[in-house]
């Protein structure tokens, strides 16, 4: 596992996103692991070089470390697959110590067991196909992974799925729309329409994810406070 990935040099005279999709969709066929080689043999490796684009060429954007505004449960139900999980797991045990460990796991486990048979129920209809979104109400809560400031504690080996959503677009019932929270949303709508911002549109995530999904053949695809709750029992 690495908790870094490849620098890729930019070229200041030209705008740096069309010179990272020929990269990435070069490069893509031949990716072979989620988060466990710092070359771009790693999905998440290709992630970043488009969202670092993406952050190079909109500059207003609201994205970055340090924003958990998509990390309450409400707003986004993430699941991930078991190789996403085992990348966390394994950062998880190798950066902290044994004490901030069980801190961790003792957190977990006096804020989420009112609500894990809620996610339970949620998991069940989001692998039947259905789309749920729990209210503010239903779901008070953030991601487990989540330090005291709101910041992700695993950012460096954070799931794809963490890793493009803002940043790119996505299909939706057959029209490419941002992937990204209301605020985020409107703030790269205006720069992609704007006369003196760069004549874009962004990069789709579905090919990156198709990949991840690929690698992640016939693996469950779990909440990820279920993750959590089945790794380390109370």
């Amino acid at each position: 596992m690495t908790a870094s990935f490849p620098s890729f040099e930019p070229n200041d005279a030209f705008l740096q996103l069309p010179l990272a999709m020929q990269e990435v969709r070069r490069a893509l066929p031949m990716a072979s692991n989620l988060g466990r080689s710092p070359d771009a043999t790693n999905v998440y490796a290709l992630i970043d070089r488009l969202t670092g684009a993406v952050q190079e060429d909109f500059p207003r954007s609201l994205c970055a470390a340090g924003c958990g505004h998509c990390c309450e449960l409400h707003r986004a139900l993430i699941r991930i697959y078991r190789s996403e999980w085992d990348v966390l797991h394994d950062h998880l045990v190798a950066t902290r110590s044994e004490a901030e460990l069980d801190a961790l796991v003792r957190d977990f486990w006096e804020r989420f067991p009112p609500y894990l048979p809620l996610l339970e129920r949620y998991q069940e209809r989001l692998d039947a196909g259905e789309r749920p979104k729990p209210t503010a109400e239903e779901l008070p809560i953030r991601c487990p992974l989540l330090d005291g400031a709101g910041a992700c504690s695993v950012y460096p080996v954070r799931p794809a799925i963490c890793r493009g959503y803002g940043l790119l677009s996505l299909e939706r019932e057959g029209y490419p729309e941002i992937f990204a929270c209301n605020a985020q949303r409107d703030t790269l709508e205006a720069q992609l329409s704007d006369g003196d911002g760069p004549k874009l549109r962004l990069p789709s995530f579905g090919p990156l994810y198709q990949k991840v999904a690929d690698l992640c053949e016939d693996e469950p695809k779990l909440l990820i406070p279920l993750w959590f709750a089945r790794t380390f029992p109370r």
